[in-house]
């Protein structure tokens, strides 16, 4: 896993010794790790530690100041986007390997970045509430699962996945992505967890 690992990091735009560094002493050595980096700021010091990280090596004989690795702002995006990605397939319930994280998968991930800002920004007023009406149940319930399609919870999952008919998720396998045809906001709402704390807090 680690030297996958560390194929993927390069890809991204790590140097090879930036990535061997990432995942051996860093200890970043799972894909699991990496989804696990809670905040941008936590990935920003991640960067800060490879630049300048502390400790010594051995240069010409002599001991010396560990003179860092170099970061672009292409490989800090690209992590950056992973993290992202990594989090929306563990709430999906989808498997991802590093051999999956190509740079064509960075790019088809990319909308998460302004789904994230999106749903830190979401508000609702009396105004926004879907109109009830009691003659006609099928439009206002349709009218109810759109207004909390725009509406997110506590991970940025489409409100409106609490409403659906069925909690059960069906195995990733017999309900491909394909299924969606790249329609994430209806995917979340298909596939994320009846369970847990964010489900409890967003229910």
């Amino acid at each position: 896993m680690a030297q996958a690992l560390r194929t993927t990091l390069v890809r991204l735009g790590l140097s090879q010794d930036a990535a061997t560094f990432t995942t051996d002493t860093m200890l970043l050595d799972t894909l699991v790790r990496w989804r696990d980096v809670h905040l941008d700021d936590d990935l920003i010091d991640f960067v800060k530690s490879l630049r300048s990280p502390a400790g010594t090596i051995m240069q010409a004989g002599n001991e010396v100041r560990h003179p860092g690795f170099q970061v672009s702002l292409f490989a800090l995006s690209n992590l950056k986007v992973m993290r992202l990605a990594l989090k929306h397939h563990q709430l999906l319930q989808r498997p991802v390997t590093p051999t999956d994280i190509t740079l064509q998968w960075i790019a088809n991930h990319e909308f998460f970045i302004n789904h994230v800002i999106q749903a830190r920004r979401s508000t609702a007023s009396k105004e926004d509430l879907p109109i009830i009406r009691m003659n006609d149940w099928a439009q206002t319930k349709e009218r109810i699962v759109n207004h909390f399609s725009g509406m997110f919870g506590v991970a940025g999952v489409p409100l409106a996945y609490i409403l659906r008919d069925e909690a059960a998720v069906p195995l990733h396998a017999l309900d491909p992505q394909a299924n969606y045809a790249g329609d994430y906001i209806r995917e979340m709402i298909c596939r994320v967890a009846h369970t847990g704390p964010d489900y409890q807090q967003d229910n």
